[in-house]
């Protein structure tokens, strides 16, 4: 079933005080927003990061090994390593092709409520390109308000570790769940089952159910239902496709099963949805 169309780091402290944001009251300033390439002739410098600050390194290109808990991942770009007081910045490059990052570093007072993860990774290398090539200009520009950028950089860095969360794009999942969920990210619109999954990514059924449990508190047919139904909401909202169609685009049996599953998970019908959420005519693709 075809889917549908569609380390020389300068500081300079900015004194932003996030006053009552819940999520980056613990930020007080933008303290760097510097490039790194690691040199290929040898090891990069580790760092541990010192007591009020945080440091993101944003890995931009080439790829270098970093120390997860009791595993040693390999990062490479697009990667986004969020570090906090005590914690070691990269300290092995690849060999062959050292890593190139982003780093940006903030002054803070104590920790956030809900902290972003330690390790995720953003979903296009397209829009890290294009957010290095955003604030490292305006970071260096008189004219720009630094509390107004030190939000702007931190929500949108926060955002993008959410969104890789939901994604479950992570290298710090088992790669046999990594390929489990590529599997399910590329033929959920296809007429699949969980049994087909599981061999695709080529692991059993049970470890399958055992890998999705552990991990990530679900199972392997409510992630194939999740990804069917995100792919379902967009159709719903940005296009003027009958739901029958839009029902089979998004690897559903019937249209039936796809409007019990799609109630049963936004508590509305397709066609309430449509209302709420879609463009005003003329504006839809």
């Amino acid at each position: 079933m075809k889917r549908m169309s569609r380390r020389r780091h300068r500081h300079v402290s900015a004194g932003y005080h996030a006053g009552s944001q819940a999520d980056d009251a613990h930020i007080l300033s933008l303290l760097r927003v510097s490039v790194y390439v690691c040199p290929a002739d040898r090891f990069p410098q580790g760092r541990a990061i010192k007591e009020g600050i945080e440091e993101i390194e944003q890995i931009t290109g080439g790829g270098a090994w970093f120390e997860y808990g009791s595993q040693r991942l390999a990062v490479g770009p697009g990667t986004m390593l969020w570090h906090r007081a005590g914690e070691m910045t990269v300290h092995e490059a690849f060999a062959d092709d050292p890593y190139r990052c982003l780093v940006i570093a903030f002054a803070v007072d104590g920790s956030s409520l809900e902290p972003p993860p330690r390790v995720s990774v953003w979903r296009s290398r397209t829009a890290v390109e294009r957010f290095a090539e955003e604030i490292l200009p305006a970071f260096h520009r008189a004219d720009i308000d630094r509390r107004q950028l030190c939000r702007y950089i931190h929500a949108t860095c926060c955002w993008q570790a959410h969104a890789a969360g939901l994604s479950r794009v992570n290298p710090v999942l088992p790669l046999a769940l990594r390929q489990v969920l590529a599997v399910i990210s590329s033929d959920f619109a296809e007429d699949v089952d969980v049994r087909m999954v599981a061999q695709r990514a080529g692991v059993s059924v049970p470890h399958l159910h055992a890998l999705c449990r552990q991990h990530l508190a679900s199972t392997p047919a409510r992630l194939l239902e999740e990804r069917r139904l995100r792919h379902a909401r967009w159709l719903l909202a940005d296009t003027r496709h009958p739901v029958a169609e839009i029902a089979a685009a998004s690897g559903f049996a019937s249209a039936g099963s796809f409007c019990r599953a799609f109630k049963r998970c936004q508590g509305m019908t397709p066609g309430m949805y449509r209302q709420r959420y879609a463009a005003p005519e003329g504006k839809v693709g």
